[in-house]
């Protein structure tokens, strides 16, 4: 995982509440997804230290950091995608 202050940065979307449920041939279907935040997940006094922290601790905080937000609905399934190349999907309210 290379982080630095050039690529420190997230993007937390909302997931629409009804996905579509067809075959996709022909080109798919679009999709809106809601942004909710962008933030540096990454503190920088830890970005090119020495220190090795790996992406599961780093997703455990950002994910505790992001709950907490008032704009997570209970139930609802979040896309956080960074520009370090690492995302997860977690559901609101748990």
């Amino acid at each position: 995982m290379d982080i630095n202050s050039d690529n420190n940065f997230a993007r937390v979307f909302e997931f629409p509440e009804n996905m579509p449920t067809e075959f996709c041939f022909g080109g798919g279907h679009f999709v809106g997804f809601k942004l909710v935040d962008w933030f540096n997940p990454i503190p920088c006094h830890e970005l090119g230290g020495d220190e090795i922290v790996s992406w599961v601790d780093y997703e455990a905080m950002i994910k505790g950091f992001v709950s907490k937000k008032r704009y997570i609905k209970a139930g609802f399934k979040y896309l956080a995608v960074t520009d370090f190349n690492e995302s997860f999907v977690f559901i609101g309210g748990l």
